[in-house]
């Protein structure tokens, strides 16, 4: 992450447009990670968590969740039916 210092924007008259040029003193601060980013306040990782889906939901003919099988086949098109 860098923090810019004495920026001056001078506008370039010659082209007769809105062109500027510009100028400044970078300096690098802090690597940038989601740790620094969080601790200067420029975003908010929140709180991590794990957890399992437990819920299945069925919704217009599709099933939702996630199955695991143990050496046998699930019937997906019964699960569907149902």
């Amino acid at each position: 992450m860098i923090v810019l210092t004495n920026i001056s924007l001078t506008p370039n008259a010659t082209l007769g447009r809105m062109i500027f040029d510009f100028s400044a003193t970078a300096y690098e601060v802090a690597e940038n990670t989601l740790e620094n980013l969080d601790s200067l306040g420029i975003i908010n990782i929140g709180e991590f968590n794990t957890s399992e889906v437990e819920d299945t939901e069925v919704v217009i003919g599709q099933l939702d969740g996630i199955y695991t099988t143990s050496g046998s086949s699930i019937d997906l098109y019964a699960l569907i039916k149902q």
